[in-house]
């Protein structure tokens, strides 16, 4: 685990389990828009780290998106109306990158995952 990550929520936010609110939502999207920055922060000082940081939160949005594309979890939470923001933002986030996470593509997954969570972040209605 990365010194500067420190992440409370439920490593997957719609578990099957939980009820997820809005607040929950914003706040994983939150996380990612954060980690994503603070990844691109250091590209410049420490490109090693940014890397490092990159494929813990490529691993992070992968596990996320599996969770999400289950039929069992899209019926659990077919009532939830952030549920499908959610995921568009994962799935544009995972489909970012396609195949290893490298020292050429990895500033550029970065971006995206901070400007698919950025679009796709939930209003309150």
């Amino acid at each position: 685990m990365i010194e500067w990550e420190v992440n409370d929520m439920r490593d997957i936010l719609f578990d099957n389990v939980n009820k997820v609110s809005f607040e929950e939502v914003k706040e994983k999207m939150n996380y990612y828009i954060n980690s994503a920055d603070k990844a691109m922060e250091l590209y410049e000082q420490d490109k090693q780290k940014s890397f490092e940081l990159a494929k813990q939160i490529r691993a992070e949005i992968d596990k996320e998106y599996k969770n999400i594309d289950l039929i069992r979890t899209r019926n659990y939470y077919k009532d939830n109306k952030y549920f499908s923001t959610f995921k568009k933002a994962v799935h544009e986030s995972s489909a970012a990158i396609v195949g290893r996470t490298t020292h050429n593509n990895f500033f550029s997954f970065l971006y995206d995952v901070n400007s698919y969570m950025r679009y796709y972040f939930p209003r309150k209605d």
